[in-house]
C-alpha cells in the first residue's frame, strides 16, 4: 500500500524529470504538533514553536526566518493543514473499512 501523501519516483528512475510532480513534501510526526512540509527551498516546521528555513542557503536550519516571512509561511501553512487533513480523514476511512487501497 502507498501512503496517500506519496508518490511514484518512476519518472525520475526512467530519466523522464519533466514528469515528476513538483509537488510539496510533508514531514509527518506522531503528533499534528510536529508536522513539517518541505516546498522548494523552503521548510516550515508546524510546531509549538514554528520554525521557516531557507534550505537553500541554511541547509543546517540553523538561522530560523519564521518572523521575516508571513506571506510565505501563511501559504505554507494551509497547504500543510489541508495535506495533513485529506491524509487523515482517507486514514479515518480506511481504519472504518470504508476505503480499500489496492
Amino acid at each position: 500500500m502507498i501512503a496517500p501523501d506519496s508518490r511514484s519516483l518512476m519518472p525520475l528512475i526512467l530519466n523522464y524529470p519533466n514528469k515528476f510532480p513538483n509537488v510539496p513534501i510533508v514531514h509527518h510526526g506522531i503528533k499534528r504538533a510536529s508536522h513539517a512540509i518541505r516546498s522548494g527551498k523552503w521548510k516550515l516546521i508546524d510546531s509549538p514553536i514554528p520554525q521557516l528555513f531557507n534550505l537553500q542557503t541554511d541547509l543546517e536550519e540553523k538561522n530560523d526566518i519564521y518572523q521575516k516571512h508571513q506571506p510565505l509561511v501563511h501559504n505554507l501553512k494551509r497547504k500543510l493543514d489541508e495535506i495533513v487533513k485529506n491524509v487523515e480523514n482517507r486514514e479515518k476511512l480506511t481504519d472504518f473499512g470504508r476505503l480499500k487501497i489496492c
